[in-house]
């Protein structure tokens, strides 16, 4: 009489080892600096909105400006984008058209959508290398020393 093997493969598994330190690096990479990007964006559509009210920007001008304050959102964000894309395998056209998405976004609420979305998409990717997320979001010195982890991983490996 045989065995009946379990209903699971009973091996060990690296949960924590979705990829390269080089892919976490650009999705870290891209994470935070979609945060500076934000703070750019309030800090600038503060400004814009003061000075509307204020009476000094009217009509066409703040048209202008606030269309602007799209392109510039839209370009401050591809570099940030791109990363994650790399990080997460995108094809060279989905970051481009996140940034342009975020850009669009941006005259709502400070585009704060687009941004909690871009760093959602990263942050579970950057989870499935075994980081934890708190309740403001990741750690960067944990992501750095998952990094750090990950090439002391990668230099030892047998080629």
């Amino acid at each position: 009489m045989s065995e009946v093997p379990p209903p699971f493969a009973n091996y060990p598994r690296n949960a924590g080892s979705h990829g390269s330190a080089d892919a976490l690096r650009s999705l870290a990479d891209g994470y935070f600096g979609l945060s500076r990007v934000f703070g750019i964006n309030i800090v600038v559509a503060i400004a814009l909105n003061l000075g509307i009210r204020a009476g000094v920007i009217t009509g066409p001008l703040a048209i202008v400006l606030w269309l602007g304050v799209g392109v510039l959102v839209a370009f401050l964000t591809y570099a940030p984008n791109k990363k994650i894309g790399a990080g997460a395998g995108w094809s060279p056209a989905q970051p481009v058209i996140a940034s342009i998405l975020m850009g669009i976004n941006s005259a709502l609420c400070c585009g704060i959508v687009g941004f909690v979305v871009m760093q959602t998409i990263a942050s579970n990717h950057i989870k499935r290398y075994g980081i934890k997320a708190g309740f403001f979001g990741l750690k960067k010195p944990l992501v750095e020393a998952r990094i750090a982890e990950l090439q002391a991983q990668e230099g030892s490996r047998p080629i």
